[in-house]
């Protein structure tokens, strides 16, 4: 299995009222940013899926989402991870 990792996150589920909210994905790629990905899945449907990645950059994206529970889940194509022997890659996930 080539993931890099798989997180589970509850990253919405702050009101009873039903409306719009976001997440705000951060990707810092390593030397190979072609290999990362990223989804994010509601139950079994994608919601939201990444754009293709340039190596030794930095991308935001902020994702408006309903409200609710999501799992996202990051990819490494080759499987030897985002960082360190390859350069520094790392990911965040926020919402305030």
């Amino acid at each position: 299995m080539k993931y890099l990792t798989t997180l589970l996150l509850t990253l919405l589920n702050l009101t009873l009222i039903a409306q719009d909210s976001w997440v705000n994905v951060e990707i810092q790629t390593d030397n190979y940013g072609s290999e990362t990905s990223w989804e994010i899945y509601q139950d079994t449907e994608v919601v939201a899926i990444s754009a293709e990645y340039n190596g030794n950059s930095y991308y935001e994206i902020m994702i408006d989402l309903p409200v609710g529970d999501y799992n996202f889940v990051l990819y490494d194509e080759f499987g030897d991870g985002i960082c360190c022997a390859f350069g520094e890659g790392w990911f965040g996930l926020s919402n305030d």
